[in-house]
């Protein structure tokens, strides 16, 4: 009698492990399937953000390139009037300067992004490229304020190279983020 006492047990652990098994599956199943249901109603948003994303660093890099197609008119109107290609030279200078900002820019966003989140640092790095190209052009030029229009214009030119210098690491990882895990690839 006491083996039928212990079948029966096993039998019971049996089941038991069996009903536990087929309910952890069932929830799984359904928490699989919210996920896809509100990845599917969530996927316009996720489109939306994505379009967001890339459409500001777009913006970003267009406001930053600008600066090198109108070279001859910065060096004309920042500058002091001088012999020959001086003022260009001087204005691809001021071009240059930027490049060198955009390490210090990605690690000041990148910091800013990992502690309050990539959305902040996205919209600081487009908000500090936006400030700074609508001030280089509200600012006076070298005849009005001398040497002064030199410094603002190396300025705003660094604020616009701290300001790309971000979204090169922020953007593809809010990109990614901000999508599900299994579409990563």
């Amino acid at each position: 009698m006491d083996t039928d006492d212990d079948e029966h047990d096993e039998c019971s652990r049996q089941e038991t492990v069996h009903v536990l098994a087929a309910a952890a599956t069932a929830d799984a199943a359904s928490s699989t399937a919210a996920s896809e249901a509100e990845s599917i109603e969530g996927g316009e948003a996720t489109l939306m953000q994505t379009i967001a994303g890339v459409a500001g660093n777009v913006l970003e890099w267009y406001d930053f390139a600008v600066f090198g197609f109108f070279g001859d008119v910065i060096g004309d109107v920042f500058f002091p009037p001088q012999a020959g290609n001086a003022a260009i030279v001087e204005s691809f200078a001021v071009f240059g300067g930027a490049f060198i900002m955009r390490p210090i820019g990605g690690l000041l966003i990148g910091y800013i992004g990992d502690r309050y989140g990539r959305k902040r640092a996205l919209e600081l790095s487009i908000f500090l490229m936006a400030f700074s190209t609508f001030a280089m052009g509200c600012m006076p030029g070298y005849e009005r304020i001398g040497f002064a229009a030199v410094v603002l214009l190396a300025i705003t030119r660094c604020l616009q190279g701290l300001s790309v210098g971000g979204p090169v690491c922020s953007s593809p990882v809010f990109t990614q983020e901000i999508h599900l895990h299994y579409t990563w690839g």
